[in-house]
């Protein structure tokens, strides 16, 4: 038994008997023990939870599906008539775009300046 415990058994009004190395218990002392070992594993457990962490991990995490998706497209836009070919660029473009957080590369950029100036 840990020195946790041990001081939660302690708590609950169990005795260590050392004659006989054992806790002397009644089921009063023994259902408190379990409320207390159960509020201790809520407040250890909250303590270690990072929001921050989980919540970074999962954007990133529907960021690289987004972008996956993209891919996708990309791919199979490589396989029709070449007047749709830019739809292909675009949608790798975009998958560029969401793993760099919004960045556009200087190409991108230099496309976006010169065909949609003022709309963008």
């Amino acid at each position: 038994m840990n020195e946790r415990l041990k001081e939660l058994a302690e708590q609950s009004g169990m005795e260590w008997e050392t004659q006989s190395w054992c806790w002397l218990a009644n089921p009063p002392h023994l259902e408190r023990f379990a409320d207390l070992v159960r509020q201790d594993e809520r407040t250890s457990h909250s303590k270690n939870i990072d929001v921050t962490d989980l919540v970074l991990r999962a954007k990133a995490e529907e960021r690289e599906l987004c972008a996956k998706l993209c891919d996708l497209f990309a791919k199979s836009s490589a396989n029709v008539p070449s007047r749709y070919e830019f739809m292909g660029e675009s949608a790798q473009e975009c998958a560029n775009l969401i793993r760099a957080r919004g960045e556009p590369s200087p190409a991108f950029k230099n496309y976006l300046d010169d065909n949609w100036a003022g709309i963008v």
